[in-house]
């Protein structure tokens, strides 16, 4: 059982003396450039950040816009409005007409 071990070492070991460690490669997060954080001051944004806010916000506004159009019920309630031809004059306190 130990020539196994030692076979394993070998054989695991040889590549790292005949290549040398492996070149460790650096990377960024996404790819996008990175800019330095700056105490207190404005970040600097690229061109692709702000047509990408714009692009976002756009859509938002769209989103909300449309379904203010055509869902009125989700932002005014489902109840229905009431009909004033309904009420008496009794319920609403109104002194008779004489």
């Amino acid at each position: 059982l130990p020539s196994f071990r030692a076979l394993g070492a070998l054989l695991t070991g040889a590549p790292l003396l005949w290549h040398g460690p492996a070149r460790i490669t650096s990377r960024k997060a996404n790819g996008g450039t990175h800019t330095e954080p700056q105490y207190r001051q404005y970040p600097q944004l690229t061109e692709k950040q702000k047509f990408e806010s714009e692009l976002i916000s756009g859509v938002m506004w769209f989103w909300i816009l449309w379904h203010c159009w055509h869902c009125p019920d989700a932002l005014l309630g489902h109840l229905r409005w009431p009909d004033a031809s309904e009420w008496m004059r009794s319920l609403l306190e109104c002194p008779a007409v004489s």
